[in-house]
Formats: structure tokens, C-alpha cells, sequence
């Protein structure tokens, strides 16, 4: 607290009146040191500052408040400077959920169309495959049943000839013999061998290398190994100071520190939590965000960039909201966050980060939306309250279908309850 580095005088004294030196009790302070910026008398100018540059506390007064006036006039251009950056930053927050939900349809529908590619290619390789041994098969088969039949009218052959070759009438035989060996001559070259197409296996020409072509796909997008560094190096600041993404405001060296303070300040993450500027903020050193107490039937608004009118706001009147209890001490959980949601024809199931303070459960409120007024105020009925959840995600059943529903959690331990987190809602 910048007011406990100073010491306050009387405001009704007169410039006139003395003031005794707190060193020397009967000289009275006459000059002011500029080289340690203290208030001196004449003993302690010769004693204490006799090498050091001194003025008249007239002229110190006219100095040091020139000099304030111009840190106030610095510090305004740099709150100007940080203000425009906090809007800037409170837009890009507000805008953040529809550009993440626009490039994951993008790469839902990317994936997507891979997908397809992948399964006509699967599709047209199995037919393929299919007709290539229904080809196959039919080739062999004609094969063995051609071979088959000759050598059956072989075999009939070869015994109609054994059983001539047993005739005793010389007559008979000669009658038959000949036209015998005749059939038998013009058979035998009707017995073929199969070719060595038939023999060639046609599976060996529909080769695949998968592990290529996996190579290939995990080559396509080279820049996640980077995003995943950069996200694993955020989440080791996931509520205090980040230096990685902040940068120094360039001012004048006099005012660096009290600057650098002001940037170290987690009141701005306040301000991003609540979407609000304001200045309890900057003059806030506590650890977790300012609360600002509310009433039952609290309206939370939000900007609805999924409406079809991108600037007009839907608020949200959560009718039965219980008022959020004051969080004094430091040591109670810090916020939460939905990240994920999945979302089943009759149930849904959300996950949520854990602050970095001590967790002994969690409990989570969800609403029902009853329907949307004129005015475009949804109105959302307490539908359910759950307690002493030691995970960090939850899946509820028996869900109406077709139903908008909102959810909150918060971190609870033996200090107290922490904040609820921002609202999510889940079609």
C-alpha cells in the first residue's frame, strides 16, 4: 500500500508555522536535501548533508509538486495506453469463444471430409479386392471343373478299354480297338495344365504401405507439436503473473518499478474474469478477483455473437440464484473454468479446470431455460443442485431433449466456498 510509505501532517497548519526537527528538537526544519529527499535544519545540513544540495522548503514545495504533476500526467498517458489495451484485450475475449467455435467447425469438417476420403478409398479398395477373388475363384473353378470332366471321361475310357483288352472274340475286339485308341489320342490333349495366370497370385499387385502413408497424415499438420509446447509452458502460470504473456510499457526510468508493479498486478485478471473496467482494480493487491455482492434473480449478460443481430445482447435471469458468499480469505479456491462439454440426446457431460489452492469438492448448479421475452431475456429455472463431487467433471442424466441448459461450478474447501465459474450453455 503506497499510502504506508508516507508520513501525513496536519492539513488545517499554516505555511507559516515551525516545524521542529525530529533529530534536533530545538532547530526548526528550514531546508529540504534533495539528495536524500529529507526535510533538514540547519544542524542536520551541517552534520548529516553538509556535501549534499539543498533549497528552501518554498522552492522544494514548488519542485516536488511540479515533479508530481508530471508523474500524474505520465502515469495518465500510460493508463490511457493500458485502457485501450484492456478493451482491446476484453473484446478479443468476448469475440475468443466465436472464433474457436468457427475454426473447430473448420477442422470438424476438415476431418470430416478426410474421413470420407479415407472410407471411399477403404471402400473402393475392399470392392476391388472382392472382385479380384471373385474373379479368381471363378477362373479356378472353371478350370477344375473342365479338367475334372476330362479326366472323368478319361477314366470311362481307360475301363471301357481294360474291359476290350479282355475279349477273347478276336472279332469284337478289332471292331472296337481302333476306334479306342482313336478317342483316347484325341482326348489326351484335351487335358490341360493350368497357365501360370492362373498359378500368379493377383493380391500381390495391391500392396499398401500404411506406415508411409501414416507419416504422411502426421506430416499434414506440423504446427501442433509447437501450439501443444506453448500451451504445456501457459498452464505452469494458470492464475498468477504470466511473463510470457506480457511486455514492458516503455516509460521514463523514474517510474519503471512503480509501473512494473502495476502490470504485476492480478487485479487484471480480475478485470478479464468480470469483462468490466474499474478502478478498485488497479488499486487492488489481493490475489483473487474484487466481489462484487448481488442479489437473487442476478441477470448476467453477455454478448451473444452466435445471435443473428451480432450487437444485440441476450441476457440471461436465473430465477432462485442464491447469492454468492463473500470470499475474504485468500486461502479459499480460486475460480473454475468449463472447457469441455459433450452432449448426448438425454444427458451431458462437462469437465472443468482445478484452481491451484486446496480442493475438497466441487458443486455444480444447473438451469433449465424456460424461454426467451421480448426483450430477449431468457428466463432459466434451478433445476438441480450437486454437492461433494471429488472429480473434475460430472455427466447428467435424464436430460429433456431439445432443452437449453446452464451450468456453474465452484471449488469448495475447508476455508470456504470460491467463485462460481462463468456460465455455460449446453444445447
Amino acid at each position: 500500500n503506497g499510502v504506508q510509505d508516507h508520513i501525513f501532517t496536519k492539513a488545517h497548519q499554516e505555511d507559516r508555522e515551525q516545524w521542529r526537527c525530529l533529530l534536533h528538537s530545538n532547530s526548526n526544519l528550514s531546508e529540504y536535501c534533495l539528495d536524500d529527499h529529507e526535510l533538514i535544519c540547519g544542524f542536520c545540513k551541517n552534520s548529516l548533508h553538509n556535501d549534499h544540495e539543498t533549497i528552501s522548503l518554498a522552492v522544494a514545495c514548488s519542485r516536488e509538486a511540479a515533479s508530481l504533476f508530471d508523474t500524474i500526467a505520465k502515469f495518465r498517458k500510460v493508463r490511457q495506453g493500458v485502457d485501450n489495451d484492456l478493451m482491446e484485450v476484453i473484446l478479443f475475449k468476448n469475440n475468443f469463444k466465436t472464433y474457436k467455435d468457427t475454426k473447430r467447425k473448420e477442422i470438424r469438417n476438415g476431418f470430416l471430409k478426410l474421413r470420407m476420403v479415407l472410407h471411399e478409398q477403404e471402400k473402393e479398395m475392399i470392392e476391388l479386392l472382392e472382385n479380384i477373388e471373385l474373379k479368381k475363384q471363378k477362373e479356378i473353378s472353371e478350370y477344375i471343373n473342365y479338367t475334372s470332366s476330362q479326366l472323368s471321361y478319361m477314366d470311362g475310357l481307360i475301363q471301357y478299354s481294360k474291359e476290350a483288352l479282355k475279349e477273347e472274340s478276336q472279332v469284337v475286339f478289332l471292331q472296337s480297338a481302333h476306334c479306342l485308341v482313336k478317342e483316347i489320342e484325341n482326348a489326351v490333349p484335351s487335358i490341360f495344365q493350368p497357365s501360370p495366370c492362373l498359378r500368379e497370385d493377383p493380391l500381390r499387385k495391391l500392396q499398401l504401405n500404411f506406415d508411409e502413408l501414416f507419416s504422411v497424415l502426421q506430416g499434414l499438420i506440423p504446427s501442433l507439436s509447437g501450439i501443444k509446447q506453448s500451451e504445456s509452458k501457459a498452464e505452469k502460470y494458470p492464475y498468477s503473473f504470466n511473463p510470457e504473456i506480457m511486455l514492458p510499457r516503455r516509460v521514463s526510468s523514474t517510474h519503471k518499478s512503480k509501473q512494473a508493479t502495476l502490470f504485476r498486478s492480478s487485479s487484471l485478471n480480475s478485470m478479464f474474469d468480470l469483462g468490466v473496467l474499474s478502478k478498485d482494480t488497479v488499486r487492488r493487491p489481493k490475489s483473487t478477483p474484487p466481489h462484487y455482492p448481488t442479489q437473487n434473480n442476478k441477470v448476467c449478460a453477455y454478448q451473444d455473437t452466435a445471435c443473428e443481430a451480432p450487437r444485440k445482447e441476450r441476457k440471461y435471469q436465473i430465477v432462485n440464484f442464491s447469492s454468492p458468499e463473500p470470499i475474504d480469505n485468500e486461502s479459499v479456491p480460486g475460480p473454475v473454468f468449463i472447457y469441455q462439454t459433450f452432449v448426448y440426446p438425454r444427458s451431458a457431460k462437462i469437465y472443468w479446470t482445478c484452481p491451484t489452492e486446496d480442493v475438497d469438492f466441487f458443486e455444480v448448479e444447473f438451469y433449465e431455460v424456460a424461454g426467451i421475452g421480448p426483450d430477449n431475456i431468457v428466463q432459466a429455472q434451478l433445476a438441480g443442485q450437486l454437492s461433494k463431487i471429488q472429480q473434475q467433471n460430472l455427466e447428467i442424466q435424464n436430460l429433456d431433449p431439445n432443452t437449453e441448459y446452464l451450468f456453474k461450478v465452484r471449488a469448495v474447501n475447508t476455508s470456504g466456498r470460491g467463485e462460481w465459474s462463468e456460465i455455460c450453455k449446453v444445447l
